[in-house]
Order: structure tokens, then sequence, then C-alpha cells
């Protein structure tokens, strides 16, 4: 496949992040006088140097063999069809999604290990002869920290997918709905350790016969490095990522998706009291923030760009209704890719993401439907405007901002499920948009009759 000068460019700059951020982070462990945090988690800490880097190695040799067995994949047939197989037959999951998340996962349960034996390793070196060892509270103790260092390693991994411009997808050809499950996978993951960290912090005073509420209060003589406001910038940060969680849940999303939109900007504010709460907390999330800082500025960039034009509106029978834009984009577009798609007349920023169901060499086609009965919502300003502009005459001139294409063409066509449900016309329609799709050589397969209801 041949790049473009600035794709190659593009990819370059976001390669060159990952070994920029390790060097960086490896840098900061040696360097007390740079931490911002109340906890700074460096080579002073329990001697934790030496453990802080090997956890920095595993975690960017974990990234690097992900990225080899992709680009292997990618070479030798057999192992893709071993990856790409799902997982069953009624689930679009892939074995390559469900083992990268759990490999995920014990890399950082492995991260955590280290630290763990680090500090008891620590402790029995320490420990006089004939002394007794408080197994509970030291467990407890040591979890505690240890848990941090894997929710360390969790941020590092949940940034990585989210960023619409990615190389990952554009260079491996990784498919983004694959990274978007993962990502909600790893959310996930992340929000129930902080909850594991939080107990196990409540249970560490607790059997050291203190307060539990001494856990998030500021001693009145604290005083800023000595893990005084740790507590309570570690709630903070819990607190944001909770409503984050909240929102993000699969019903919140589809039915308010505004609110699970703006509501994830939220997650800026997780990560700075992380980092205020303990330093670690970014020595892994570093590249994953400056991928999604490119992609901000590429998108920024895109909404003030020259705009795009409406060139046809179909008022389909079933309800639907057909979009076809004028856009130099479409050169590069494919059926199942999806744009983020902003009408300035209805709402300055708001983009939603659609999928695409034809491309020509200078236009792409979409489909899309009002999605709920609130007259206010987005869906139904715009089906109003486009009503009033094809009654005037003047659709041609709306104008549209589109970003992307982002994620994979279709590879394949699943079976038609539901279509009984669906009035004739709209069927027919349905099925007119998917001819598009099969003049594609490599999705020339015809459904059987007996699969579309």
């Amino acid at each position: 496949m041949k790049y473009s000068r600035s794709q190659l460019i593009f990819g370059a700059v976001s390669l060159a992040i990952f070994p920029a951020s390790f060097v960086f982070v490896w840098f900061l462990i040696d360097n007390t006088r740079w931490c911002l945090s109340d906890m700074c988690v460096d080579w002073k800490m329990h001697n934790m140097g030496p453990t802080l880097k090997n956890s920095l190695i595993f975690f960017y040799a974990f990234l690097t063999a992900t990225l080899s067995v992709s680009e292997a994949s990618r070479r030798i047939p057999q192992l893709k069809r071993v990856l790409m197989q799902p997982i069953s037959k009624a689930s679009s999951v892939t074995v390559a999604e469900v083992v990268w998340f759990v490999l995920a996962l014990v890399v950082a349960a492995g991260c955590a290990a280290m630290g763990f034996m680090l500090m008891w390793n620590n402790m029995l070196s320490k420990l006089k002869p004939g002394a007794k060892i408080n197994y509970s509270f030291s467990t407890a103790n040591y979890l505690f920290n240890a848990s941090g260092d894997a929710l360390a390693v969790l941020m590092g991994f949940v940034m990585i997918p989210v960023s619409k411009n990615s190389f990952l997808a554009t260079f491996f050809n990784l498919p983004y709905t694959a990274m978007a499950r993962v990502h909600i996978w790893i959310g996930r993951a992340l929000w129930w350790l902080v909850v594991v960290h939080f107990v196990d912090g409540c249970m560490k005073y607790a059997l050291n016969n203190q307060d539990v509420l001494n856990l998030i209060r500021v001693p009145v003589t604290a005083k800023w490095g000595g893990h005084d406001y740790a507590g309570p910038l570690g709630l903070t940060a819990a607190i944001s990522l909770l409503i984050v969680t909240l929102t993000s849940l699969d019903f919140v999303r589809r039915k308010f998706f505004n609110v699970f939109y703006y509501t994830h900007f939220l997650v800026f504010v997780f990560v700075l009291f992380a980092y205020l709460h303990a330093s670690n907390t970014i020595y892994y999330i570093l590249p994953g923030l400056l991928m999604y800082t490119i992609d901000g500025f590429m998108r920024l960039h895109s909404r003030f760009s020259p705009r795009d034009k409406v060139s046809n509106v179909i008022f389909e029978e079933c309800g639907y209704i057909t979009l076809t834009f004028a856009t130099k984009k479409a050169a590069a577009t494919r059926p199942g890719q999806f744009m983020r798609v902003c009408f300035p007349e209805v709402s300055a920023y708001e983009f939603h993401p659609w999928s695409v169901v034809n491309a020509s060499a200078d236009s792409v086609t979409f489909l899309f439907a009002t999605t709920s009965d609130n007259m206010k919502e987005w869906t139904w300003k715009l089906q109003a405007l486009l009503t009033e502009r094809v009654a005037a005459g003047t659709v041609g001139s709306l104008e549209v901002c589109l970003q992307g294409p982002f994620g994979s063409e279709i590879g394949f066509l699943s079976p038609v499920g539901e279509v009984g449900k669906k009035k004739p016309t709209c069927m027919f329609f349905m099925l007119a948009e998917l001819e598009f799709l099969l003049q594609f050589k490599e999705l020339r397969r015809f459904l059987p009759a007996k699969e579309l209801g």
C-alpha cells in the first residue's frame, strides 16, 4: 500500500512518541526534582528505581510484541485466521481481542507483583531477630501500593486505542472496532481496580487500628510531598473516573450520546489528580496521551478547514434519509469505515460518527434516521433543516464538516437479521444500499435466501 507524504510524517512522529516517552520516564525515575506529585514514586521510594525500570521495559516489550504479532499476521494467513476467529458464532469479538485483553491484565499484574515483592523483601531485610510479622496488615499495606502500580499500567493501556487518527490503524491495519472494544474492557477493569485499591486502603487502616477516614483526611501539619494529600487527591480522581464509567454504560451512551461524549473529558481530571496523587500514574500513559493530543489537533484542524457540501438528499419511504456529500476525502474512503459529521447550522461543535455505505471517487454516502421521540434532539433538527433546504432548493449550499475516514473497510457481510420487522420498502432500500458494497470483488459473497428470514 502506498502512503502519502503527510501519512508518513504522521506515522513517523507517532511511532517516535513511544521511545521518546520511554527515555523521558526513565529520566523521571532517576530525577526526583522533576516530580510534582505529593507521592513521588521513584528511585528514592523503597529503592524502587530498578524495579520501576524493569516494569517499564515489561510494558514496552508487550506493546512491541503486539505490533510484531500484528505485522506477522498480515504476512501469515494461517495466523491471521486464528487471531481473527470469532470466539463464538453469535459474537463479533475475536480471539485476538480476548487474548490481548487477558495478556494486558497479566502485564499489569506482573508489574504490580514486582513492586509487591520488592517491598516485602525490604521488610524482611529490616526485620529484627525474633520480631513477628503482622501478615494481615503487611499484605494489605503492600497490596495497596501494588494495586496502585497495576492501575498505572492499565491507564497506559486504556489510552492507546482511543485516538481516531491513529498510526496503528493506518500502518498496522488494527481494526478500530477491536481497539474500541478493548478500550472499553480495559476502562471497566481500571474502574474495578480503583474500587479494589480503595477498599484495600480502608482495610490497611483498619488492620493498623486507625480511623479509616484518615485515608482521605489531610493532617493539620500536612506538607506537600509527604503523602499527606494523597488520599483526597486519589478520591477526587476516583470520583471523576466513576462519573466517566457510569456515563459510558451502553444504555447511557446510546440514549444520551452527548452526556457520554462530554463527561468523557473528565478523564483528564482523573489523569491530573491521579498524577498529583502518585507520580507513577504517568509513567505508562504518556504515549497514549501524546497520540490523543496529535489526534485532537488533527481533528481541530479539520473542524476549521474548508467545508464540504451536501450534493444529494433522498427521503426514503421507510423513514431513512440518504445523504451524499461531495468531498475530496472520498478517494481514501471505503464502505464500512466511519466519519465524524458536523452540520454547523445544527450545532457548531457537535460531531456524530456515521458509517459509510458507499464511496465513489468524489463523494461519500450515509444513511441516517431520527433516533428518539425528542424533537429537540440533533437528528430531528438535522431532518428539519434538510426538509427546509430541499423545499427551498438550496440543499446544495448546505455545509458539513467531515473528519476521517476512521476504522477499517468491510471485509465480509454478516447474515442480515430482523428483516421481518422492517417495512418492505425500507428493506428494499437497505438491500439496494448493500449492492454498493457488493461492487467490490472481495465483498462478492451473496447471502442465502434462508438467512434473510
